[in-house]
């Protein structure tokens, strides 16, 4: 089984992805945000709680006690759960 290039994102994608971010954290919703992993797309939902520019990734939180690092380069998408 041949594996699938990881897709990359524009710079326009970027700003839209910026401004999901914004309305998120200024309206506290959840985000689902679209990750390539091992070859596949896979999803993890959660409330954002830091964006850090150093390190380059997203930290979510899934739950009361979990937390999930997203890393920049992974991202394929970000949309806010309705």
């Amino acid at each position: 089984m041949k594996i699938k290039k990881l897709p990359e994102n524009d710079e326009q994608q970027w700003q839209e992805f910026a401004q999901i971010i914004s309305d998120a954290q200024i309206n506290n919703q959840k985000l689902k945000i679209t990750i390539w992993k091992d070859g596949f797309f896979d999803d993890v939902i959660g409330w954002l709680n830091n964006v850090n520019m150093q390190l380059k990734r997203i930290r979510l939180d899934i739950d009361e006690f979990d937390v999930e690092y997203v890393g920049f380069d992974d991202i394929t998408n970000i949309a806010i759960v309705d």
